[in-house]
């Protein structure tokens, strides 16, 4: 759920992340993990090109936010899978924008 997104949050911004894959699908994570995850992927600490958040709670809130980070220059996603979190219109504009940015190689 949301608080263990706040750890593996705290364990990618320490500068001793070696992930490249990171399967989260089906863990209850919501707006707050989204914006672990945002942070997470901001940080530039971690080099992530594979992130699994399927089945989840995310909604349009945390679409935003995940959405803003993928506009960061440090992302480095080239796989984001989202299904099933409740992403509405709202969600799916901003991350349409996000995309666009080419930041993200998704």
């Amino acid at each position: 759920g949301d608080e263990g997104v706040r750890y593996i949050d705290s364990a990618i911004r320490s500068g001793k992340c070696v992930l490249t894959k990171l399967a989260l699908s089906a863990n209850q994570i919501g707006v707050v993990g989204a914006i672990h995850i945002a942070q997470a992927i901001q940080s530039g600490k971690c080099l992530l090109t594979h992130l699994g958040l399927g089945n989840n709670r995310i909604g349009d809130d945390g679409a935003r936010h995940i959405a803003t980070a993928i506009k960061s220059d440090k992302c480095a996603l080239t796989h984001l899978d989202l299904y099933m979190n409740q992403i509405g219109d709202e969600g799916a504009r901003h991350m349409a924008t996000a995309i666009e940015s080419g930041k993200c190689k998704l």
